[in-house]
């Protein structure tokens, strides 16, 4: 398990916490009931590009409406966001949603938009954008022409290493646009929602989202005045934890790796005899237990996902190339346990609050389907 620093006293962290709690409890008594169901879905990565590839894929005679006015937005916030986007013409454009990998993908005559979507933190793969870019040139579409929108929370910049090189991320230094989804789509959206009042149940889909993404900007709000009033009341009272918010950011900062160590103790206690190999390129704090198996020549990984809150845990089987919806892989397996489509590549059991019984429900499943691929 990480150390925790020793100058930290665990009953001053105790008592810090008590503090935070009531502190919390007293915002949150200051909010208005609120009832948002893509909020209590959970939703991932995959589901914000759905619903950003459906509201881009809408028409209004004839007109890519969306489409037209997020570009319109770009540009208009060129010069802020280091970009030139004004050579694009949107010509009866194709909008795809996790085809080859792409989080989704605006065709439109001879240009190309990117659309990669990290509004949930998701890691930068080695070479992502690289791969990405690859495959649209294999569309026949050229490199000039070719542009990325990196979508995350707060303007996070991608990895190094999601580029091959330095000249490959100056080559697309005023084709990449990095936006913000709480200070650039939201209020995009919020300006645009005059565009489905004649649309009752996209307008109502569109209600929910943008109030989801204020619940999101209000969460941040929220943290700054528990901040405000940790740097204020701890100062002032509590002179022997003034650093207290800084602490206790550390605890929760530490907490991935708490929640991995106490998994990882399980999943050793399984693993003596079963002899998983690991798997390592994938962030373990998120996915603690990774292996790879292959059966009728054909490769797949096997783990365990944590939710981007470590407030949910589920078991994933994901093929590393194709689609195992329609194969006889899949439907012998589904006799053994229940499956769940993710997308075509990926299938989980269920998702579970992560409690210490549920953890062992879903590290049942991972041995079912482990067994299965190690029969004969």
């Amino acid at each position: 398990m990480s150390k925790i620093k020793k100058n930290v006293k665990y009953a001053d962290i105790i008592a810090l916490a008590k503090e935070y709690s009531e502190k919390l409890e007293e915002v949150k008594k200051k909010q208005p009931y609120h009832l948002n169901i893509i909020e209590e879905l959970h939703i991932n990565e995959n589901a914000h590009s759905r619903i950003l590839a459906k509201l881009l894929q809408y028409k209004e005679e004839g007109k890519y409406v969306f489409l037209d006015s997020l570009l319109e937005y770009i540009k208009d916030k060129q010069k802020v966001l280091e970009c030139d986007f004004s050579k694009i013409m949107v010509a009866s454009p194709e909008i795809t949603q996790e085809k080859d990998r792409i989080d989704v993908l605006i065709l439109t005559g001879e240009n190309a938009i990117i659309v990669e979507n990290k509004v949930c933190g998701a890691v930068d793969q080695d070479r992502q954008l690289d791969r990405y870019i690859e495959k649209v040139e294999e569309k026949g579409i050229k490199k000039d022409n070719l542009y990325i929108v990196y979508l995350t929370k707060y303007y996070q910049k991608p990895s190094a290493d999601t580029w091959s090189g330095p000249r490959q991320k100056t080559e697309f230094s005023t084709r990449f646009c990095n936006l913000s989804y709480l200070y650039d789509i939201l209020p995009w959206l919020e300006k645009n929602i005059s565009i489905a009042r004649n649309e009752t149940i996209l307008e109502s889909a569109l209600k929910q989202y943008i109030n989801y993404l204020q619940i999101l900007k209000k969460g941040d709000k929220m943290e700054k005045e528990l901040k405000n009033y940790f740097d204020e009341e701890f100062e002032k009272d509590l002179g022997k934890v003034s650093d207290g918010y800084n602490k206790t950011k550390k605890l929760l900062d530490d907490f991935p790796n708490y929640i991995y160590d106490l998994i990882k103790s399980k999943i050793d206690e399984w693993n003596r005899d079963k002899g998983v190999k690991p798997f390592k390129d994938k962030n373990p704090q998120k996915y603690p237990l990774v292996t790879e198996l292959s059966k009728n020549g054909s490769n797949y990984f096997l783990y365990l996902e944590l939710s981007d809150e470590f407030d949910t845990v589920s078991c994933c089987l994901e093929q590393k190339n194709g689609d195992i919806t329609n194969s006889k892989l899949l439907k012998e397996l589904s006799r053994k346990i229940e499956l769940q489509k993710e997308h075509a590549r990926k299938y989980y059991t269920r998702e579970l609050g992560l409690t210490n019984d549920n953890l062992n429900a879903i590290l049942d499943d991972f041995k079912i389907i482990h067994d299965f691929f190690k029969e004969k």
